[in-house]
């Protein structure tokens, strides 16, 4: 989408492309910055970083985790949690990120942003 939008639209900055999201676009959004060094800068907020911490440890409880992952399972597609979790590729991170998240959220733990900031 992105390439698409850069190559069709005069219009667009191609030097000052931001990304944002929260919740799971916060997600997307760690997966995007590990994939790709064209923004300028991104902001998650409330984000998931790595699935196998996140696993039973959110309000919204342990079938998000397989829903989301076409019934990925924490035992029996271990390797597939991790090479989805943005954690595990954090060492291609080149853009700048802030990093907003809320001692009180429930569906996001707090420890997520805090791996994130560590990584």
């Amino acid at each position: 989408g992105l390439d698409y939008g850069l190559e069709n639209y005069d219009y667009i900055d191609h030097d000052n492309l931001f990304v944002t999201g929260g919740s799971y676009g916060g997600y997307m959004t760690n997966v995007i910055v590990t994939r790709t060094d064209h923004f300028k800068a991104a902001v998650t907020q409330r984000s998931i970083c790595n699935w196998h911490s996140f696993y039973g440890t959110s309000d919204i409880g342990f079938f998000f985790t397989e829903w989301q992952h076409g019934h990925a399972d924490l035992w029996d597609d271990a390797i597939k949690l991790l090479e989805i979790s943005p954690l595990h590729h954090a060492r291609n991170v080149k853009t700048p990120i802030l990093i907003l998240h809320s001692e009180q959220d429930l569906r996001c733990p707090m420890e997520q942003a805090e791996q994130w900031y560590v990584a």
